[in-house]
């Protein structure tokens, strides 16, 4: 062991590394190991350096990033047995450590943005340079907005590209170093070294606000409408040229752009105030932005609703007509409670049919560009409950409509017959019969009576008998010979009360649930019918 001891550090001493001292971060060096007998290298860096190439041979060339210490190569023989070790220490080179980020204005306006460029620092007495290393070729000085790794890329401090600053905070950004062969993995930042200097690599941007520029509205407030001047007036003299802009569909500008002042109007709502935007230039090509509202006011007078209608009290299935008396309206909604057709933007709506019995509002709404105006009528419209239903009984040679309606008419085969406005009709002639009645409210009930054979009715006296007549608790209906025919007992309008089976001889009829009265006795045999009259007494 000892032996072997003594000739690895004869090995050791006659090793050499030649190669930069002095380092820059991001700057590419060049390292050669000389040791005897070796015929492969195994190189070994500081941390976060990259290896560009010559990996396994005695000469490699290096990037240089955030850590100084030892460059290490290990030597091994053609059988790959270890030789020997040798390591350079290298160390940073005082002002040649870092590098500055430095902001250049561009243009000459207020508020201009900003680009950035980089320069080393290096090379400065009495602390060194950067050695014998030079700038990557790969690599590029990288913008972010926050410290990696999790910032967001910017752009380049290539003197170009432009950073403007913000109107409310300062605004850093971080600049660093990247070798674009390996990427963000070898982002460089800069924070100082052994010797004194200023090592900087973030720049701020302080908070700008560009002069604003004014202007006025004549005449403010303006009419809905009407045309309106809006001029600027910021005092700084007339600019080269301005341009106006407004997001409002409803402002449209009536004379040229480009000049210090335009006119416009406005056909929106009235309480509308639309922003109008405005942008100026001076002889720089500097811009200056301003804005302002225009107060838009009615000056017409509204409408005012009013209506009328030609009968407000309905029978069912029967129209209204109504009139528009409102003033001043350019427009008209109508809204009908209960109606079949319940809406309507006619001035005037015609045949406004109602169905459903019971009290309906209307309301009706009117509008111009001066605003709107509505009118609420609650339980304007009446519809009345639909008539009774009609009936037609044919008695003898009469027909008998129901009692209790206020007007009868009756018609003949669609005919009127003049004169016939009673509850019944004493029919002359076979055909069809109808009688149109009227309630109390005026709502008619209609009823139609056809084939109306006045042959087939018998007279009194024929084909039955009944007796006693008057009669009191009961009476006696006799068909005679036939074994089977219907009675029907009718009241005087003709509607029946009671209907029974009779079978030949005296068939008993009671009377304790007929009141005192003129009835009639129908007998039908077959399709005959034979009717007589009958008293009924207490």
């Amino acid at each position: 062991m000892l032996i072997i001891f003594t000739v690895l550090m004869s090995s050791i001493s006659r090793a050499q590394v030649s190669g930069s001292a002095l380092l820059c971060p991001g700057f590419v060096y060049t390292y050669t190991a000389n040791i005897s007998g070796a015929v492969s290298y195994t190189w070994t860096t500081p941390v976060g350096w990259q290896i560009i190439s010559g990996q396994g041979t005695s000469q490699i060339e290096v990037m240089c990033n955030v850590n100084e210490g030892d460059i290490c190569a290990d030597g091994y023989d053609g059988g790959g047995i270890f030789i020997a070790q040798n390591c350079f220490t290298a160390s940073w080179g005082g002002d040649g450590d870092g590098w500055d980020a430095i902001k250049n204005s561009i243009g000459s306006c207020i508020c201009s943005p900003y680009s950035i460029t980089t320069q080393t620092n290096g090379g400065s007495s009495p602390c060194g340079g950067c050695g014998s290393g030079t700038l990557s070729a790969n690599a590029v000085f990288a913008v972010y907005d926050s410290l990696l790794p999790g910032g967001s890329f910017l752009g380049l401090a290539d003197n170009v590209t432009p950073y403007y600053p913000n109107s409310a905070t300062v605004v850093t950004l971080y600049v660093y170093l990247v070798d674009t062969t390996f990427g963000l993995a070898n982002a460089v930042p800069i924070t100082g070294g052994t010797c004194a200097t200023t090592i900087n690599n973030t720049v701020q941007l302080f908070p700008c606000t560009p002069p604003t520029i004014i202007a006025n509205v004549t005449p403010s407030p303006t009419c809905l409408g009407d045309t309106f001047t809006i001029k600027e007036n910021s005092g700084l003299g007339t600019f080269p040229s301005y341009q106006w802009t407004c997001s409002d569909t409803n402002l449209t500008f009536t004379s040229a752009n480009g000049v210090d002042s335009i006119q416009g109007t406005y056909s929106g709502t009235v309480g509308g105030s639309p922003v109008v935007n405005f942008m100026a230039t001076d002889i720089f090509g500097c811009f200056y932005s301003g804005q302002i509202n225009v107060d838009i006011i009615n000056c017409i007078a509204p409408p005012v609703a009013a209506f009328s209608v030609d009968i407000d009290s309905l029978c069912p299935n029967t129209c209204a007509n109504f009139t528009n008396l409102s003033t001043d309206a350019t427009s008209s909604q109508w809204i009908f409670s209960g109606a079949i057709v319940d809406t309507s933007s006619f001035n005037d709506p015609v045949a406004v049919c109602y169905n459903s019995p019971g009290a309906h509002d209307v309301k009706l709404i009117v509008s111009n560009a001066g605003g709107t105006d509505t009118l609420l009528l609650t339980n304007y419209i009446f519809v009345f409950n639909p008539a009774s239903p009609q009936n037609i009984t044919l008695i003898d040679d009469t027909l008998y409509s129901t009692q209790g309606f206020s007007t009868y008419q009756w018609y003949y085969n669609g005919s009127l017959i003049a004169g016939a406005n009673q509850y019944y009709y004493p029919a002359t002639l076979n055909g069809n019969y109808s009688v149109l009645s009227t309630d109390a409210n005026g709502c008619e009930s209609t009823f139609e009576i056809q084939n109306i054979i006045l042959s087939n009715l018998s007279i009194e006296n024929s084909g039955f008998t009944v007796f006693p007549n008057p009669a009191s608790s009961e009476f006696i209906v006799d068909p005679g010979a036939v074994n089977s025919s219907r009675m029907d007992i009718l009241n005087s309008i003709g509607r029946v009360i009671s209907s029974q089976l009779l079978t030949s001889g005296k068939n008993k009829i009671s009377t304790s649930d007929i009141a005192p009265g003129i009835y009639f006795i129908r007998v039908t045999v077959g399709e005959r019918s034979h009717i007589q009259k009958i008293m009924i007494i207490n």
